[in-house]
């Protein structure tokens, strides 16, 4: 009787140290770039994944700070934030198969010597994971898998995919059947971006710098030496994004007049935007009136710079059967910059 309940001791000791097996809490930093829909430029983000034990639960925060550039206006930061609870499930059961606690470093680092030069650099490639395991705090710098040398990575290939990969694991997790930072309406997109700004005195503490330092491309000095409380220096509150998008879309003057079949708007030109070049282009269209077609476009007036923009756009629409003038249709696009006023965009430094 005495063995058995000694037993059923050791196999409860046992047991409960594998529940504890795994990092404590853990948290993951990316850092990249990509390039802004209508040649809007390129823009910057760095975005923390933070996974922490609260009872048998699991904790999870998502934010994303983003950097938009706007070639004619400046540039100003977005924060946007997401938070989720996932019960009964540990940090250290999220990170079973990618446990940043039992990685082999040297490995690892044998991989960030093999990079290859191939993958995109509007990507993240770079990757740090920071995790509390036991009494020590253990920090990782990851490369993506796909830019590793083809002749090395055989070698490397499970240990850091499965690393790599732990970050979108618990993001499926915390947030099903969501796209993270596609916002349904404004309403959702301000509602991330109340939940980012409540966060961002946690970030400026500097809690997670250290996360923010390693994710960074040595091959970059400059961004070793960054904390997110500089990060957060443009930070002008939550802005409406939608407005940022179009603040500099060309328009049609009296578009309530044509009717439209199809419809694509111009491409403000960079270049153009760029130099503040802002004009009005009038266009004729020839249009075939039965099934609403474009024929033909001449330009009648308009800067040289936005002229091309303005008939490659009209030769995509189409007008409703029957509607169109026999003589053609003579219409105006403006090209203006709509710039914010409140709050004001920051300056884009010279030379960018």
């Amino acid at each position: 009787m005495i063995w058995r309940i000694l037993l059923l001791g050791l196999f409860g000791a046992l047991a409960e140290g594998a529940n504890v097996a795994g990092p404590s809490d853990f948290y993951i930093v990316t850092d990249g770039s990509y390039q802004q829909k209508g040649n809007h430029g390129a823009a910057s983000y760095q975005e923390l994944l933070t996974v922490a034990a609260d009872g048998r639960d699991s904790v999870i925060r998502y934010i994303r700070l983003e950097q938009i550039v706007q070639m004619a206006c400046g540039q100003g930061l977005i924060v946007k934030g997401m938070e989720a609870r996932v019960p009964d499930v540990s940090p250290a059961k999220l990170a079973l198969g990618a446990d940043p606690c039992t990685a082999d470093r040297r490995t690892l680092g044998l991989a960030n010597k093999r990079r290859g030069e191939d993958g995109s650099p509007f990507e993240p490639q770079e990757m740090a994971i920071v995790a509390q395991c036991g009494p020590k705090r253990s920090s990782l710098r990851l490369i993506e898998p796909r830019i590793v040398q083809p002749s090395m990575a055989g070698r490397f290939s499970t240990g850091l995919r499965d690393l790599w990969e732990l970050r979108s694991r618990v993001i499926d997790r915390a947030f099903p059947n969501r796209t993270p930072w596609d916002a349904g309406s404004t309403a959702d997109d301000f509602g991330m971006q109340e939940v980012g700004a409540r966060l961002i005195p946690e970030l400026a503490k500097g809690k997670y710098d250290r996360g923010l330092r390693q994710a960074c491309n040595p091959r970059f000095g400059g961004c070793q030496s960054r904390t997110f409380r500089e990060l957060l220096d443009d930070y002008q509150g939550p802005r409406d994004t939608a407005e940022l998008a179009t603040m500099t879309v060309p328009r049609l003057l009296d578009a309530d007049y044509y009717a439209f079949a199809k419809y694509a708007d111009p491409v403000y030109p960079a270049l153009a935007k760029s130099a503040r070049i802002q004009s009005k282009v009038e266009l004729r269209l020839v249009v075939d009136r039965p099934n609403g077609d474009v024929l033909s476009v001449s330009v009648e007036s308009g800067h040289p710079m936005l002229n091309t923009s303005a008939t490659e756009a009209a030769k995509q629409w189409r007008f409703a059967p029957g509607w169109a003038n026999s003589t053609g249709v003579k219409l105006v696009l403006e090209y203006a910059i709509r710039c914010p006023r409140n709050p004001p965009l920051k300056p884009i430094p010279a030379g960018f």
